[in-house]
This record gives structure tokens, C-alpha cells and sequence, in this order.
């Protein structure tokens, strides 16, 4: 496999192409987000994250690019031990007997040999076999932990949503009270501004209890991202909030109703939703870009043991023609 291959890139990509692949293929096989695999699996991602940091040096530098491409046109060398005119490293039977040694008996020899090769050929298939049996069904526990995983973290978002929107209703409470003060109590303006401190405050409190409830097991939940993410939220959410409230103004005017209070309040819902969905909704996908992860990291070790499986069954076939 050579570079190009190795970051799934054509040979005439460019620069851009280059970059955008390997970041991609690094997000994926870097050694932090891998560290909850078994050891075998973390030691393929740590050996391709590693001839992917080789293959981006080399792709991304137009020197080095140019002499790779170079290389990659130039025939092939022979190897060494063919130029030594020494026989190849794969399995060719005795062409004939051993000198000194009668028919019969090099037969026999020849004949315990193709037996020993097969033998140890034999034990190479059960032991490999055995090793992908293991992955498979460790792929398997794993793909089962992630769809776990995904189903509990859609159901405690959808939990954690409700329980904020509850709260929610606390928080246009007081700020209804704000608003109910006498006159002259509060400045308007002083007003307005500590409505907006108090749903900031909630909202970044909500975006912190969601983060929570849908955390992996053993993950931690960054203040500087969720700070990130709320200021995201409140920026998408308040103009809704504020359209809201400026036709609840409009076609009510006052709390003088319980029609015109459902009113105010299904408008601070709204913009709470609108808030949760687009500031923390990508937390249920979380166990799904896992679960890519895991298959983007099982599948290449599963390939190659199985194209090595396939190469000794093959030699085992061709010993097995010739030792009948």
C-alpha cells in the first residue's frame, strides 16, 4: 500500500485534498480516542497513525512528493535472494534426492518434510483463525456497548430537555417579576439586561446538565466547551425569544389572561428548544461517531488477517496436493 492508498487520495490530488484526508483519517486513528480498545486494536491504530504521519511528511512536502512519484515509476528491484540466485522465501518442494541417500529414503525424507511444513501450517491457520474469532466477536461486543450507548443517550436528552424546559418556566417567572416591579423601583434597561444574565445563566446551566447526562462513561465535560456551545445556543435562540415576546406584547400586552400567560410561556419554550437543539444536540451523536471510529479501526485489522488466512490456506492446499 503506498501513500496514496493509504490516505484514500488519488495521486493527482492536491495540497488541499491531502490535508483534508489525512485529518480526517488522523481524527480517527489517533491514540487518545482509542484508549478504551483492547491492547492488539490500539497497537494497529498506533502503527497507522503513525504511517499516516509519514505518508502527510512526505505528500505534503513538493520536494519529497516529486521524488516519491519518482519512485513510485521505477520498476520494482528484484529481491536479494533472487539476485544471489537463491530460491525464493515461500515453499518449493525438493527437486531431488539428497546426494549419497537412496530413492526410498529421500522419498521418505521429502515426504516428512511437505508433513512438518504442513504441521506448523496447520498450527499458523488455528492460531490465526482464533485471533480473528477473538476480534470479531470483541467488534461485535463492541458495536452492541455503542448501540446501548446511542439508545441511552437519546433517552436522557430528551429526559434532560424536559426536566430544563420545567425549570425553564421558574426562570420567565422571575422575569415576569422583574417586570412587575413598581415604577421607578428598576431601571428598564437594568431590567433587561439582568432578564438576560438570569437566562444566560440558566441556559449555560442546562448545557452543562445535558453534557452530563450524556457523557461516555469515564468522559469529562469541558466548562470552556460548554461556555462555547451556550454562547452558540443563546446567539440562535434569544432573536426567537424576542420575536416571541414582541408578538406576545403585541397581541396581548399585559399578564391579564391565563390565555395571554400560556402565550408568554409557550415563547420562552420555544426559544429554550430551539437553544438545546442547537447548541448540545450533537450529544446523541456521540456514540455513533464512536461506533464509525470502531469500525474504521476493526475493519482493517480484520482484512489483513483474513488475506493472511487466505495465503496459508492456500500453501496448505498446495502441500496437501502434494503430499497425497
Amino acid at each position: 500500500m503506498n501513500f496514496y492508498e493509504l490516505l484514500s487520495i488519488a495521486p493527482s490530488a492536491d495540497s488541499e485534498q491531502i490535508r483534508a484526508a489525512y485529518r480526517a483519517l488522523a481524527q480517527i486513528y489517533h491514540p487518545d480516542r482509542l484508549a478504551h480498545l483492547k491492547p492488539e486494536a490500539r497497537a494497529f491504530a498506533e502503527e497507522r497513525f503513525k504511517a499516516l504521519n509519514q505518508a502527510y511528511g512526505v505528500l505534503s512536502d513538493p520536494a519529497k512528493r516529486a521524488a516519491y512519484d519518482l519512485s513510485l515509476q521505477r520498476p520494482a528491484p528484484p529481491p536479494r535472494a533472487a539476485m544471489r540466485g537463491e530460491p525464493p522465501s515461500t515453499y518449493t518442494p525438493p527437486t531431488g534426492p539428497t546426494p549419497g541417500a537412496s530413492p526410498g529414503a529421500a522419498r521418505r525424507s521429502q515426504l516428512l518434510e511437505r508433513k512438518q511444513r504442513l504441521a506448523r501450517l496447520e498450527a499458523e491457520i488455528n492460531d490465526l483463525s482464533r485471533n480473528v474469532a477473538v476480534l470479531e466477536s470483541e467488534r461485535g461486543r463492541a458495536r452492541v456497548r455503542t448501540q446501548q450507548l446511542q439508545a441511552r443517550n437519546v433517552w436522557r436528552w430528551w429526559f434532560g430537555m424536559l426536566l430544563t424546559a420545567l425549570g425553564f418556566t421558574a426562570v420567565l417567572a422571575a422575569g415576569v417579576g422583574l417586570f412587575a416591579l413598581p415604577a421607578g423601583a428598576m431601571h428598564p434597561n437594568a431590567q433587561r439586561l439582568a432578564l438576560f444574565a438570569l437566562v444566560g445563566l440558566y441556559e449555560y446551566w442546562t448545557a452543562l446538565t445535558l453534557g452530563y447526562l450524556c457523557r461516555a462513561p469515564g468522559a469529562r465535560v469541558s466548562q470552556r466547551a460548554t461556555l462555547r456551545v451556550t454562547a452558540w445556543g443563546l446567539a440562535c435562540a434569544w432573536p426567537a425569544g424576542l420575536i416571541g415576546w414582541g408578538v406576545w406584547a403585541w397581541r396581548f400586552g399585559a399578564l391579564s389572561t391565563p390565555l395571554s400567560a400560556g402565550a408568554l410561556a409557550a415563547a420562552g419554550l420555544l426559544a429554550h428548544v430551539i437553544f438545546c437543539a442547537l447548541a448540545v444536540g450533537h450529544l446523541p451523536r456521540a456514540a455513533r461517531e464512536q461506533q464509525r471510529v470502531l469500525e474504521h479501526t476493526y475493519l482493517p485489522m480484520l482484512q489483513a488477517y483474513e488475506h493472511q488466512l487466505s495465503q496459508l490456506r492456500a500453501q496448505k492446499a498446495l502441500l496437501e496436493s502434494e503430499t497425497a
